[in-house]
């Protein structure tokens, strides 16, 4: 890109550079549309076309990922406790991701937090999950 003259050299080294003149058929962020209507594009507001479709897309009712079901499927029984820590030593995923998938499953009630254990390698506090009283009765009725 070369520059006329040295003022408009000096301003695009400022970080300021020559724009577009506006036209007729551009579009400024939340002004009026064609039809008289003011609506935002979903771009405008930071939501992608596709992130849209995939959130639309999702099952409601039950829905659970791939590794929240790897994590449920640890708890067998009403006697299974366990850390965070002892299900990430179980399954081949680090503890970030199952810290994750079991604040889900406690935000959707099929997890509950019941005491705690001193950790043997770190001796810290660790709390113990397990399923709640609602799954362990219907389970024990089917």
């Amino acid at each position: 890109m070369q520059y006329s003259d040295r003022q408009d050299a000096g301003t695009a080294l400022q970080g300021e550079f020559p724009r577009k003149p506006f036209s007729a058929g551009d579009s400024v962020k939340g002004s009026a549309a064609a039809d008289g209507s003011r609506r935002k594009s979903r771009v405008s507001r930071g939501i992608a076309d596709t992130s849209a479709e995939a959130f639309h897309s999702l099952p409601v009712a039950d829905y659970l990922a791939p590794k929240e079901r790897a994590v449920l499927a640890l708890f067998t029984g009403p006697e299974v406790k366990l850390s965070r820590q002892q299900i990430s030593a179980a399954l081949p995923m680090p503890i970030n991701c199952v810290c994750g998938r079991v604040d889900s499953l406690l935000a959707a009630g099929h997890l509950v937090e019941q005491g705690d254990r001193i950790d043997p390698l770190s001796r810290k506090r660790q709390k113990l999950l397990q399923l709640p009283a609602r799954d362990l009765l219907g389970a024990a009725r089917a």
